[in-house]
């Protein structure tokens, strides 16, 4: 299908703080769900495989993690105690700096098997990634579901998604769909040009609507567009944010 790259529209908001930087080793964890159907709870239509060949990859470029699959993913890895006494993020989602959910999902949550009588996953009630959480190591979110980082989550000074102290976040406004190797494919990309380019590049067409959005501890829009367009996972520029939210800018495509 030929897709039309449209405009680039870039929003940003402040909030005063001071700016702060990690850099952060080369560790992953990504937990994927593909089979849904007949589940007692979070039933849906099964999902293509999309983050096996992108282990594949980055390990052979020298990371190191995990990825668990189905059954062995769990709602508690990306939840953190803080929020849920039985959250395990600190030793799985945010105990590495790139972390990785593919599976079905919606405005602010991720979905998986039940678990402990749970099978979600949110930034509004139980998710606390990045700087000032439990597990405090993640960097880069990448969210290869539908509609986790929805505008509506992102240009309020409340929004639920602040929690998420990461550097920076990949992933949808909308409901997608997602090739098998396209993960791959964007981190391939990542090798040349900055996570922004690779991603908006590789993740449109068929009516998606890619979105990067890169969180600072600064007050300028300045710090905030130079770090946006330097992080880059191939060429293993990837930082921890090293503190709350302060500036932040994003581009998508709609």
């Amino acid at each position: 299908m030929t897709s039309i790259l449209k405009t680039l529209a870039a929003l940003c908001a402040s909030i005063a703080l001071p700016l702060g930087a990690q850099a952060s080793p080369l560790t992953f964890y990504m937990g994927e769900v593909t089979q849904y159907a007949g589940l007692t709870m979070c039933a849906n239509s099964n999902l293509n495989t999309v983050t096996a060949s992108l282990a594949t990859a980055i390990r052979a470029d020298g990371w190191t993690g995990s990825r668990f699959v189905n059954a062995s993913a769990w709602p508690q890895d990306f939840r953190d105690k803080l929020f849920d006494s039985g959250g395990l993020d600190d030793s799985y989602g945010d105990a590495a700096s790139l972390t990785v959910f593919a599976g079905h999902g919606s405005p602010g949550r991720v979905l998986f098997q039940p678990r402990n009588g749970v099978c979600t996953a949110s930034a509004g009630t139980n998710m606390a990634l990045g700087a000032g959480s439990t597990g405090g190591n993640a960097a880069v979110g990448m969210w290869l579901s539908c509609e986790m980082l929805r505008a509506g989550l992102l240009d309020e000074s409340t929004s639920a998604y602040r929690r998420m102290n990461l550097r920076q976040s990949l992933g949808w406004m909308n409901s997608i769909a997602i090739g098998d190797n396209e993960p791959r494919d964007f981190y391939n990309k990542s090798k040349s040009m900055p996570n922004k380019d690779a991603w908006l590049q590789q993740m449109r067409g068929w009516g998606r609507q890619p979105i990067v959005l890169t969180a600072t501890t600064a007050s300028d829009a300045g710090t905030c567009w130079a770090i946006h367009g330097s992080q880059s996972l191939g060429r293993r520029v990837v930082d921890r944010l090293g503190g709350s939210w302060g500036y932040r800018c994003w581009e998508f495509i709609s």
